[in-house]
């Protein structure tokens, strides 16, 4: 059965074409998590892409609990919806982000509240938080913690655990780069305030992402059969 379902899904994902008006675009909240239902989504690559520590460990915890989300997603027909003060403040000044992203860059972002969602075939999709121009997308984070802020500045570099997101943006857009914005106006340096990193399409990354794609996608329709099968009647075990 999970040989069937790997090559089933495998075939899907292999065959996608990107079309740039595949985006749904939804007039509410509830319609967008209507369209992310049951599906593996960009800003949770990261987890998905979780092995054990057993080199012989295919999931680890963090992709086995995205997975069981998904599966009662499937079972309730209701989003998992997660809400912390650290996400309300991100997404109450992502606005302002883009604003002093565009004023930075000289670019116009088509938001991600018009962009909507882009599935990816059946099982995966993305929301880009904005599309620039012909060719880029962007990604903003708001850190709650001005620390995480300062990190980027320093560094420069997208966090490890966001790299995965844009990958994953790029790949269900079709896009060719990402800028990846960190914003916090609480630094009293205005120059500080932004950082602006331009990440490039990695089609290796992309390529273990698809794959992991498949994997995940094809456990959690074996988890739904199971359940199924003999409701009420499982054992611990995956």
């Amino acid at each position: 059965m999970e040989y069937s379902y790997l090559k089933l899904i495998e075939s899907e994902v292999n065959n996608i074409e990107y079309k740039e008006d595949v985006a749904d675009q939804p007039q509410n909240r509830q319609e967008w998590h209507a369209a992310r239902l049951g599906k593996l989504t960009a800003s949770r690559f990261d987890d998905m892409m979780k092995h054990g520590r057993g080199k012989d460990d295919k999931f680890g915890v963090a992709c086995l609990n995205y997975a069981y989300e998904k599966v009662a997603e499937i079972l309730t027909s209701a989003p998992h919806i997660v809400t912390s003060q650290a996400m309300e403040w991100g997404s109450d000044r992502e606005a302002e982000a883009c604003a002093k992203y565009e004023g930075e860059t000289g670019y116009s972002v088509v938001p991600g509240s018009v962009v909507g969602f882009y599935p990816y075939g059946e099982y995966a999709g993305g929301s880009p938080d904005g599309l620039v121009g012909d060719d880029g997308i962007i990604e903003i984070k708001c850190p709650f913690n001005p620390a995480n802020h300062v990190e980027t500045l320093l560094s420069n570099k997208v966090p490890d655990k966001y790299i995965f997101q844009v990958q994953g943006n790029l790949m269900v857009t079709g896009r060719k780069w990402c800028d990846f914005v960190s914003y916090d106006p609480r630094v009293q340096e205005p120059s500080l305030q932004i950082v602006i990193i331009r990440v490039f399409r990695d089609e290796e990354l992309i390529k273990s992402i698809q794959e992991r794609i498949v994997e995940v996608s094809a456990l959690i329709q074996q988890l739904c059969e199971k359940l199924k099968a003999s409701p009420g009647n499982q054992d611990d075990n995956v």
